[in-house]
């Protein structure tokens, strides 16, 4: 029997084509957004939002206050929401 949970995970099925380029599409749209942030922005999104770090982790490699990094990283996140809304299609 299928779980329900693998009915919602598409139930172990490959992505459908359609699927996985509306995927694509969507990571490159993204990826535009964030290239053009200043560069000290792109770093706090890459470590924070991609690559999971803590706040202290990445108070840590850039030696900024916690306020700071939280402050400038919640900029960013408004920017990119900004930057994406212009690229709806």
């Amino acid at each position: 029997e299928v779980s329900a949970a693998a009915i919602a995970e598409g139930g172990g099925a490959p992505p459908q084509p359609d699927a996985a380029l509306d995927a694509a599409r969507e990571r490159a749209r993204v990826q535009r957004a964030i290239s053009q942030l200043d560069p000290d922005a792109r770093m706090l999104v890459a470590l924070r939002d991609i690559e999971g770090l803590s706040y202290d982790e990445i108070v840590d490699i850039t030696e900024l206050p916690e306020g700071t990094v939280k402050s400038r990283l919640h900029r960013a996140r408004e920017k990119l929401a900004n930057l994406l809304g212009r690229f709806e299609p």
